[in-house]
C-alpha cells in the first residue's frame, strides 16, 4: 500500500486515506470491514471487533517525545493468558511508522521496525539474559502466550494476524525493553525504551469520570 493512497470500504463505502510509507492493514472505523492489506496468505486477517478495555488513549491522540511529533492511527491489542498489550500504531516524520506499547499504564516506544531473529530463543524465559545484535544486554520479564488478538484503523509493519504465537518481554536497568513474537521458525524482534506517561506529551485523550 502507498502513502496516500485512498480505498474505499467494501462495507460501508467510507474513503480511508493511507497514512504510512509502509502500512500492513487498514481496517474500517465505522464497519470493522477490512479495507485493504498487504500480508501474506498463510495469515490474511479477519474483521473482529476490537474490545475495550481502560486505555485512555484512542486514534487521534497526538504526542511529542524528544524529536518525535506523532499521531495515533491505530490500534492491535493482545489478548494474552494473563495479561493484555495494546500495540498503538502512531505515524511521525511524514509516514515513519512508531510504535507505543501500554499495559495497565505503563508504555514502552518504538522508533525501529520488527526484525527478524535467526538466533534460537527456545531458552529465553524470564530471568534469562539475551543479547541484542547491537550488543544490548536485556533480562527476560515473562513469556505469555497469545490468545486473541484484534485491530482497528490502520497498522503499520506486522506479521502475525492469528493467536497462537508466544510474545516475550526483556528489558534491562536502563530503560531497554524489546518484545519479541516466536511461532515456529517465524521470531521476530522489536527494540525500544520503556517510558513514562509524562514524557509522551500526549493530547486528545480519552477523559471520562468513572463517579459520575
Amino acid at each position: 500500500m502507498k502513502q496516500n493512497t485512498v480505498y474505499n470500504c467494501p462495507g460501508c463505502s467510507t474513503a480511508h486515506k493511507v497514512q504510512l510509507n509502509d502500512a500492513t492493514l487498514v481496517i474500517c472505523q465505522v464497519c470493522n470491514e477490512i479495507v485493504a492489506d498487504n500480508v501474506a496468505d498463510s495469515e490474511k486477517p479477519k474483521a473482529a471487533h476490537i474490545p475495550d478495555d481502560w486505555s485512555f488513549l484512542q486514534i487521534g491522540t497526538t504526542g511529542v517525545y524528544k524529536e518525535y511529533n506523532f499521531t495515533v492511527i491505530g490500534r492491535l491489542r493482545l489478548q494474552l493468558r494473563n495479561d493484555y498489550k495494546n500495540f498503538w500504531c502512531t505515524t511521525c516524520d511524514g509516514g515513519k511508522c512508531l510504535w507505543i506499547a501500554e499495559s495497565f499504564g505503563s508504555f514502552a516506544l518504538f522508533t525501529a521496525s520488527w526484525t527478524e531473529v535467526k538466533n534460537d530463543l527456545s531458552q529465553l524465559h524470564a530471568g534469562k539474559k539475551v543479547i541484542l545484535a547491537n550488543n544490548v544486554t536485556l533480562r527476560g520479564e515473562y513469556v505469555e502466550k497469545c490468545e486473541g488478538i484484534s485491530y482497528t484503523g490502520e497498522i503499520g509493519p506486522w506479521n502475525l494476524f492469528y493467536p497462537g504465537f508466544f510474545l516475550i518481554q526483556a528489558s534491562n536497568g536502563s530503560g531497554q525493553t524489546a518484545f519479541f513474537t516466536i511461532k515456529k521458525n517465524n521470531r521476530h524482534v522489536l527494540s525500544g525504551q520503556k517510558v513514562t506517561l509524562e514524557e509522551l506529551n500526549l493530547k486528545n485523550i480519552l477523559t471520562w469520570d468513572e463517579w459520575k
